[in-house]
């Protein structure tokens, strides 16, 4: 992970955004003699028209369409929601990620009060695109041996519009209590032994492909005596989506949180 100074530097780096009028190429219209009818279409090599409702965005010096837009749309540069959040806390380590219009910034405060228990970091995981740039995603993380935790959805959280990112920061830091909470049920309630119905049933809802169901089913094939615990299940799912190739690290991270939904709630259910 990047000190504080060398994520400010790689957020001033990361691509400015721009609106452009789309124009497209105009059409002509064969007529069939015999019908009357226009049976065909016939692109003009000359003449375009501007499209009225929806403007483009794309990179300041790049002219691929990264998404369209309507005329009334703000265009906020990434810096404007990064770096408040990294200027908040005096000490940070984290981590940033860019790809085609959506960036990732992972942080994690420093001092004893941003941690669990335990000892593991508890930081923020802030996600925005170019075509969501008004909302900030935020998610909660432990780190854990070098690999990203993140937290299922806490009551009482909301996502916060740009205007608010100190809300958001403060929330944060509000959350820290609730966050520790969590933390420790998770440890509590995962290490229950395994059942080969728990592999079978959380694999069922976290749908990571035939290919890493199979991986799975294989290295959890004989559970009955192993003394495996249900945290032995998560966590290896945990390593699988986070060695897993993303285009878009806000995939990842969707992916990570719907493992951890799913097994918290599955260790409360099979409490009742």
């Amino acid at each position: 992970m990047k000190n504080k100074e060398q994520l400010l530097m790689d957020i001033e780096k990361l691509p400015k955004f721009v609106k452009r009028d789309i124009y497209i190429k105009a059409e002509e219209f064969k007529i069939n003699a015999e019908t009357g009818i226009a049976d065909a279409i016939v692109e003009s090599q000359d003449a375009y028209i501007q499209e009225k409702r929806l403007l483009a965005i794309t990179e300041e010096y790049k002219s691929p369409i990264i998404t369209t837009v309507s005329k009334n749309y703000i265009v906020v540069q990434f810096k404007e929601v990064f770096e408040p959040i990294v200027n908040y806390f005096e000490g940070v380590n984290g981590d940033l990620r860019y790809y085609w219009g959506s960036s990732v910034l992972k942080l994690f405060p420093d001092g004893d009060s941003f941690k669990t228990e335990d000892g593991k970091r508890i930081g923020l995981i802030v996600s925005n695109s170019v075509n969501k740039m008004l909302a900030i995603q935020l998610n909660f993380s432990v780190l854990l041996n070098g690999y990203y935790v993140v937290l299922p959805k806490l009551s009482g959280f909301r996502h916060l519009h740009l205007g608010k990112v100190r809300e958001a920061v403060k929330d944060y830091e509000t959350f820290i209590v609730e966050i520790k909470k969590v933390w420790n049920t998770i440890i509590e309630k995962f290490s229950r032994n395994l059942t080969a119905n728990d592999v079978e049933n959380v694999l069922g809802k976290v749908k990571l492909g035939k290919k890493y169901n199979k991986q799975l089913r294989k290295t959890y094939e004989v559970v009955e005596g192993a003394n495996l615990k249900l945290w032995d299940l998560f966590i290896d799912i945990v390593h699988l989506v986070s060695d897993r190739n993303y285009k878009r690290e806000e995939n990842k991270v969707k992916k990570l949180k719907l493992v951890s939904e799913v097994v918290y709630t599955y260790a409360f259910m099979e409490q009742l």
